[in-house]
Protein backbone atom coordinates (compact mmCIF):
# COMPACT_ATOMS: atom_id res chain seq x y z
CA UNK A 1 0.00 0.00 0.00
CA UNK A 2 2.92 2.35 0.53
CA UNK A 3 3.94 2.32 -3.08
CA UNK A 4 0.43 2.70 -4.39
CA UNK A 5 -0.23 5.72 -2.21
CA UNK A 6 2.88 7.29 -3.66
CA UNK A 7 1.64 6.66 -7.17
CA UNK A 8 -1.79 7.97 -6.33
CA UNK A 9 -0.30 11.20 -4.99
CA UNK A 10 1.61 11.90 -8.17
CA UNK A 11 -0.26 10.49 -11.15
CA UNK A 12 -3.78 9.43 -10.21
CA UNK A 13 -6.66 11.71 -11.10
CA UNK A 14 -9.31 9.76 -9.28
CA UNK A 15 -12.91 10.55 -10.13
CA UNK A 16 -16.13 8.52 -10.85
CA UNK A 17 -18.50 7.73 -13.76
CA UNK A 18 -20.91 5.33 -15.72
CA UNK A 19 -22.39 5.25 -19.16
CA UNK A 20 -25.44 4.41 -21.22
CA UNK A 21 -24.76 5.37 -24.81
CA UNK A 22 -27.52 6.49 -27.13
CA UNK A 23 -27.83 4.71 -30.47
CA UNK A 24 -25.30 1.93 -29.83
CA UNK A 25 -25.69 -1.83 -29.57
CA UNK A 26 -23.36 -1.72 -26.59
CA UNK A 27 -20.81 -4.18 -25.33
CA UNK A 28 -21.24 -5.30 -21.75
CA UNK A 29 -20.87 -2.46 -19.28
CA UNK A 30 -18.60 -3.61 -16.48
CA UNK A 31 -19.40 -2.95 -12.86
CA UNK A 32 -17.58 -0.01 -11.36
CA UNK A 33 -15.35 0.09 -9.56
CA UNK A 34 -13.77 -2.74 -11.53
CA UNK A 35 -12.83 -5.72 -9.36
CA UNK A 36 -9.53 -7.60 -9.45
CA UNK A 37 -10.95 -10.67 -11.21
CA UNK A 38 -12.25 -8.48 -14.04
CA UNK A 39 -8.85 -6.79 -14.38
CA UNK A 40 -7.04 -10.14 -14.46
CA UNK A 41 -9.42 -11.55 -17.07
CA UNK A 42 -9.06 -8.44 -19.25
CA UNK A 43 -5.26 -8.63 -19.08
CA UNK A 44 -5.43 -12.14 -20.50
CA UNK A 45 -7.24 -10.74 -23.56
CA UNK A 46 -4.33 -8.45 -24.40
CA UNK A 47 -0.67 -9.01 -25.23
CA UNK A 48 0.35 -7.26 -22.00
CA UNK A 49 2.32 -9.50 -19.63
CA UNK A 50 1.16 -7.62 -16.54
CA UNK A 51 -0.09 -8.95 -13.22
CA UNK A 52 -1.75 -7.29 -10.25
CA UNK A 53 0.86 -6.70 -7.55
CA UNK A 54 -1.06 -4.43 -5.17
CA UNK A 55 -4.76 -3.75 -4.73
CA UNK A 56 -5.89 -0.75 -2.71
CA UNK A 57 -9.07 1.14 -1.90
CA UNK A 58 -9.58 4.27 0.14
CA UNK A 59 -13.23 4.90 -0.69
CA UNK A 60 -16.19 2.55 -0.92
CA UNK A 61 -16.78 3.42 -4.59
CA UNK A 62 -13.16 3.18 -5.71
CA UNK A 63 -10.44 0.62 -6.36
CA UNK A 64 -6.85 0.97 -7.51
CA UNK A 65 -4.32 -1.57 -8.75
CA UNK A 66 -0.56 -1.49 -9.21
CA UNK A 67 0.59 -3.73 -12.08
CA UNK A 68 4.01 -5.31 -12.49
CA UNK A 69 5.70 -6.74 -15.56
CA UNK A 70 7.46 -10.12 -15.87
CA UNK A 71 10.54 -8.71 -14.13
CA UNK A 72 8.34 -7.60 -11.20
CA UNK A 73 8.82 -3.92 -12.05
CA UNK A 74 6.10 -1.31 -11.66
CA UNK A 75 4.73 -0.87 -15.15
CA UNK A 76 1.19 0.50 -14.81
CA UNK A 77 -1.54 1.58 -12.43
CA UNK A 78 -5.30 1.36 -12.79
CA UNK A 79 -7.81 3.53 -10.98
CA UNK A 80 -11.51 2.72 -11.24
CA UNK A 81 -14.55 4.22 -9.56
CA UNK A 82 -18.31 4.23 -9.89
CA UNK A 83 -21.49 4.89 -7.98
CA UNK A 84 -24.16 3.16 -10.04
CA UNK A 85 -24.98 6.27 -12.06
CA UNK A 86 -21.54 7.07 -13.40
CA UNK A 87 -18.08 5.61 -13.74
CA UNK A 88 -14.46 6.54 -14.33
CA UNK A 89 -11.37 4.63 -15.41
CA UNK A 90 -7.74 5.65 -15.65
CA UNK A 91 -4.77 3.56 -16.69
CA UNK A 92 -1.28 5.02 -16.27
CA UNK A 93 1.61 3.37 -18.09
CA UNK A 94 5.16 3.90 -16.79
CA UNK A 95 8.57 3.43 -18.37
CA UNK A 96 10.55 1.05 -16.11
CA UNK A 97 13.93 2.45 -15.06
CA UNK A 98 16.73 1.60 -17.44
CA UNK A 99 14.50 0.14 -20.14
CA UNK A 100 14.98 1.33 -23.68
CA UNK A 101 12.23 0.42 -26.14
CA UNK A 102 11.89 1.20 -29.80
CA UNK A 103 9.22 3.66 -30.87
CA UNK A 104 7.35 0.78 -32.49
CA UNK A 105 7.41 -1.25 -29.25
CA UNK A 106 6.17 1.71 -27.21
CA UNK A 107 3.37 2.44 -29.67
CA UNK A 108 2.27 -1.21 -29.65
CA UNK A 109 2.25 -1.26 -25.85
CA UNK A 110 0.18 1.93 -25.84
CA UNK A 111 -2.31 0.36 -28.25
CA UNK A 112 -2.65 -2.68 -25.99
CA UNK A 113 -3.26 -0.36 -23.05
CA UNK A 114 -6.09 1.29 -25.01
CA UNK A 115 -7.50 -2.16 -25.79
CA UNK A 116 -7.39 -2.99 -22.08
CA UNK A 117 -9.18 0.27 -21.23
CA UNK A 118 -11.95 -0.42 -23.73
CA UNK A 119 -12.50 -3.91 -22.34
CA UNK A 120 -12.58 -2.72 -18.72
CA UNK A 121 -14.78 0.31 -19.28
CA UNK A 122 -17.38 -1.22 -21.59
CA UNK A 123 -20.29 0.57 -23.22
CA UNK A 124 -18.85 0.62 -26.75
CA UNK A 125 -20.23 -1.07 -29.89
CA UNK A 126 -17.85 -3.91 -29.08
CA UNK A 127 -14.73 -4.43 -26.99
CA UNK A 128 -12.44 -3.53 -29.91
CA UNK A 129 -14.10 -0.28 -30.99
CA UNK A 130 -11.90 2.06 -28.94
CA UNK A 131 -8.76 0.10 -29.88
CA UNK A 132 -9.65 0.15 -33.57
CA UNK A 133 -10.36 3.88 -33.65
CA UNK A 134 -7.13 4.65 -31.81
CA UNK A 135 -5.02 2.47 -34.14
CA UNK A 136 -6.54 4.16 -37.20
CA UNK A 137 -6.39 7.76 -36.00
CA UNK A 138 -3.53 8.20 -33.53
CA UNK A 139 -0.80 10.27 -35.20
CA UNK A 140 1.79 10.29 -32.42
CA UNK A 141 0.77 13.63 -30.94
CA UNK A 142 0.75 14.19 -27.17
CA UNK A 143 -3.04 14.02 -26.80
CA UNK A 144 -5.72 12.00 -28.61
CA UNK A 145 -9.37 12.52 -27.68
CA UNK A 146 -12.60 10.91 -28.83
CA UNK A 147 -16.23 10.92 -27.67
CA UNK A 148 -18.66 8.01 -27.88
CA UNK A 149 -22.07 9.32 -26.90
CA UNK A 150 -21.62 10.26 -23.24
CA UNK A 151 -18.22 8.55 -22.92
CA UNK A 152 -15.22 10.87 -23.08
CA UNK A 153 -11.84 9.31 -23.80
CA UNK A 154 -8.43 11.00 -23.67
CA UNK A 155 -5.04 9.39 -24.26
CA UNK A 156 -1.98 11.44 -23.23
CA UNK A 157 1.67 10.74 -24.04
CA UNK A 158 4.45 12.51 -22.15
CA UNK A 159 7.62 11.74 -24.06
CA UNK A 160 9.82 13.51 -21.49
CA UNK A 161 9.26 11.04 -18.64
CA UNK A 162 7.80 8.07 -20.52
CA UNK A 163 4.44 8.27 -18.75
CA UNK A 164 1.33 7.56 -20.83
CA UNK A 165 -2.19 7.53 -19.56
CA UNK A 166 -5.77 7.04 -20.69
CA UNK A 167 -8.82 8.48 -18.96
CA UNK A 168 -12.46 7.50 -19.57
CA UNK A 169 -15.50 9.09 -17.95
CA UNK A 170 -19.13 9.60 -18.87
CA UNK A 171 -20.79 12.24 -16.70
CA UNK A 172 -19.85 15.79 -15.79
CA UNK A 173 -19.79 14.78 -12.15
CA UNK A 174 -16.82 12.57 -12.86
CA UNK A 175 -15.03 14.82 -15.31
CA UNK A 176 -11.45 15.04 -13.95
CA UNK A 177 -11.08 18.64 -15.15
CA UNK A 178 -11.12 21.12 -12.30
CA UNK A 179 -11.11 24.91 -12.06
CA UNK A 180 -8.18 26.76 -10.51
CA UNK A 181 -9.08 28.07 -7.10
CA UNK A 182 -9.28 31.78 -6.25
CA UNK A 183 -6.17 32.20 -4.13
CA UNK A 184 -7.55 35.28 -2.37
CA UNK A 185 -10.27 33.07 -0.84
CA UNK A 186 -7.73 30.72 0.79
CA UNK A 187 -5.31 31.02 3.69
CA UNK A 188 -2.68 28.74 5.20
CA UNK A 189 -3.96 25.48 6.65
CA UNK A 190 -4.59 25.75 10.38
CA UNK A 191 -6.19 22.46 11.45
CA UNK A 192 -7.55 21.70 14.91
CA UNK A 193 -7.13 17.98 15.65
CA UNK A 194 -8.71 16.18 18.57
CA UNK A 195 -8.00 12.50 19.24
CA UNK A 196 -10.41 10.67 21.57
CA UNK A 197 -10.14 7.03 22.59
CA UNK A 198 -13.62 5.50 22.30
CA UNK A 199 -15.37 2.22 23.04
CA UNK A 200 -15.66 -0.50 20.41
CA UNK A 201 -19.41 0.04 20.04
CA UNK A 202 -18.83 3.74 19.25
CA UNK A 203 -16.24 2.78 16.65
CA UNK A 204 -18.62 0.28 15.05
CA UNK A 205 -21.45 2.80 14.98
CA UNK A 206 -19.22 5.40 13.31
CA UNK A 207 -17.79 2.82 10.94
CA UNK A 208 -21.21 1.73 9.75
CA UNK A 209 -22.57 5.29 9.62
CA UNK A 210 -19.79 6.06 7.14
CA UNK A 211 -21.09 3.28 4.87
CA UNK A 212 -18.47 0.66 5.75
CA UNK A 213 -19.17 -3.06 6.04
CA UNK A 214 -18.44 -4.39 9.53
CA UNK A 215 -18.07 -7.91 8.09
CA UNK A 216 -14.82 -6.80 6.43
CA UNK A 217 -13.10 -5.57 9.59
CA UNK A 218 -9.52 -6.71 10.17
CA UNK A 219 -8.85 -5.96 13.83
CA UNK A 220 -11.01 -8.75 15.27
CA UNK A 221 -9.04 -11.39 13.36
CA UNK A 222 -6.03 -10.86 15.67
CA UNK A 223 -6.20 -11.63 19.37
CA UNK A 224 -4.39 -8.58 20.68
CA UNK A 225 -5.44 -5.54 22.65
CA UNK A 226 -7.15 -3.10 20.32
CA UNK A 227 -7.72 0.61 20.76
CA UNK A 228 -10.40 2.64 19.04
CA UNK A 229 -10.23 6.33 18.23
CA UNK A 230 -12.40 9.15 16.96
CA UNK A 231 -10.17 11.75 15.28
CA UNK A 232 -11.83 15.12 14.64
CA UNK A 233 -10.15 17.33 12.02
CA UNK A 234 -11.49 20.85 11.65
CA UNK A 235 -10.13 23.86 9.79
CA UNK A 236 -12.22 27.02 9.40
CA UNK A 237 -9.25 29.20 8.41
CA UNK A 238 -8.02 27.51 5.24
CA UNK A 239 -11.19 28.18 3.24
CA UNK A 240 -14.00 30.38 4.51
CA UNK A 241 -16.33 29.02 1.81
CA UNK A 242 -15.60 25.33 2.37
CA UNK A 243 -14.64 24.61 6.00
CA UNK A 244 -13.00 21.26 6.70
CA UNK A 245 -14.91 19.15 9.23
CA UNK A 246 -13.94 15.46 9.25
CA UNK A 247 -14.43 12.62 11.69
CA UNK A 248 -12.16 9.60 11.33
CA UNK A 249 -12.98 6.35 13.15
CA UNK A 250 -9.83 4.26 13.57
CA UNK A 251 -9.17 0.79 15.03
CA UNK A 252 -5.58 0.23 16.15
CA UNK A 253 -4.36 -3.33 16.69
CA UNK A 254 -0.66 -3.79 17.43
CA UNK A 255 -0.78 -7.35 16.03
CA UNK A 256 -1.38 -6.07 12.48
CA UNK A 257 2.05 -5.13 11.14
CA UNK A 258 1.90 -5.80 7.39
CA UNK A 259 2.05 -2.22 6.06
CA UNK A 260 -0.33 -1.60 8.95
CA UNK A 261 -3.61 -2.21 7.21
CA UNK A 262 -6.09 -0.27 9.28
CA UNK A 263 -9.83 -0.36 9.83
CA UNK A 264 -10.88 3.23 9.31
CA UNK A 265 -13.87 5.23 8.17
CA UNK A 266 -14.14 8.94 7.33
CA UNK A 267 -17.21 11.15 7.46
CA UNK A 268 -17.24 14.73 6.15
CA UNK A 269 -19.88 17.23 7.20
CA UNK A 270 -21.14 20.55 5.89
CA UNK A 271 -24.34 22.03 7.24
CA UNK A 272 -26.42 22.37 4.07
CA UNK A 273 -24.74 19.84 1.76
CA UNK A 274 -23.55 22.69 -0.45
CA UNK A 275 -20.21 21.05 -1.20
CA UNK A 276 -18.28 17.83 -0.77
CA UNK A 277 -14.61 16.91 -0.84
CA UNK A 278 -13.51 14.81 -3.80
CA UNK A 279 -10.67 12.28 -3.83
CA UNK A 280 -10.53 12.63 -0.04
CA UNK A 281 -7.89 10.27 1.32
CA UNK A 282 -6.76 9.57 4.88
CA UNK A 283 -3.94 7.10 5.64
CA UNK A 284 -2.07 6.03 8.76
CA UNK A 285 1.24 4.49 9.78
CA UNK A 286 2.37 3.43 13.24
CA UNK A 287 5.81 3.39 14.83
CA UNK A 288 6.04 2.15 18.40
CA UNK A 289 3.89 4.49 20.54
CA UNK A 290 3.04 6.97 17.79
CA UNK A 291 0.51 7.00 14.96
CA UNK A 292 0.96 9.31 11.98
CA UNK A 293 -1.97 10.36 9.83
CA UNK A 294 -1.94 11.96 6.38
CA UNK A 295 -4.99 13.82 5.03
CA UNK A 296 -5.23 14.63 1.31
CA UNK A 297 -8.10 16.69 -0.15
CA UNK A 298 -7.18 17.54 -3.75
CA UNK A 299 -10.43 19.31 -4.66
CA UNK A 300 -13.87 20.44 -3.60
CA UNK A 301 -17.08 19.93 -5.58
CA UNK A 302 -19.79 22.59 -5.36
CA UNK A 303 -23.30 21.14 -5.28
CA UNK A 304 -26.67 22.39 -6.47
CA UNK A 305 -29.57 20.29 -5.20
CA UNK A 306 -27.23 17.39 -4.74
CA UNK A 307 -25.65 17.59 -8.22
CA UNK A 308 -22.11 18.75 -8.96
CA UNK A 309 -22.19 22.24 -10.43
CA UNK A 310 -18.48 23.06 -10.38
CA UNK A 311 -15.16 21.58 -9.24
CA UNK A 312 -12.36 23.61 -7.72
CA UNK A 313 -8.79 22.87 -6.66
CA UNK A 314 -8.60 22.55 -2.88
CA UNK A 315 -5.05 21.28 -2.32
CA UNK A 316 -5.42 20.60 1.42
CA UNK A 317 -2.68 18.32 2.72
CA UNK A 318 -1.77 17.84 6.38
CA UNK A 319 0.30 15.39 8.41
CA UNK A 320 -0.17 14.83 12.14
CA UNK A 321 1.21 12.55 14.85
CA UNK A 322 -0.38 11.44 18.11
CA UNK A 323 0.50 9.25 21.07
CA UNK A 324 -1.17 5.82 21.01
CA UNK A 325 -1.91 5.70 24.74
CA UNK A 326 -2.75 9.28 25.66
CA UNK A 327 -4.16 10.49 22.34
CA UNK A 328 -2.04 13.64 22.68
CA UNK A 329 -1.41 15.32 19.33
CA UNK A 330 2.36 15.68 19.07
CA UNK A 331 2.83 17.46 15.76
CA UNK A 332 0.81 18.92 12.91
CA UNK A 333 2.22 20.04 9.56
CA UNK A 334 0.63 21.35 6.38
CA UNK A 335 2.05 20.85 2.90
CA UNK A 336 1.61 22.01 -0.62
CA UNK A 337 1.04 19.03 -2.91
CA UNK A 338 4.52 19.06 -4.43
CA UNK A 339 6.35 19.33 -1.10
CA UNK A 340 4.24 16.51 0.35
CA UNK A 341 5.18 14.22 -2.52
CA UNK A 342 8.84 15.07 -2.09
CA UNK A 343 9.09 15.08 1.70
CA UNK A 344 6.49 12.77 3.16
CA UNK A 345 5.50 9.51 1.53
CA UNK A 346 3.88 6.71 3.50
Amino acid sequence: MKKLLKLSGTVFLIVLLSALLCGYQKAEVKNAPVDADTVAAALEQTDLSWTIAIEDSWREDQKAYELHDEQDRVTAAISSAGDGAGRFLQIVLFQPDGEQNTDADEEEELKQMVLLAGILYGGFEDENQLYGDFCMNFDGTETWSQEYGSIHCTVCVNAADGVRDIVLYNTEKYNPSVEARKEEEYSDADPEILVEEIEEIDFLNGYQAAGKDKDELLYDTEEEECRFYRISIRDNSYSKNYPVDLSVFLAENSAITNDWETDQAVTARNAEDEYEFSMLHVAFTREEREITGVVLIPRVEILNQGKVEAKEEFDYHIVFRFDVESGEVLEVKSYQSTSLNADYMI
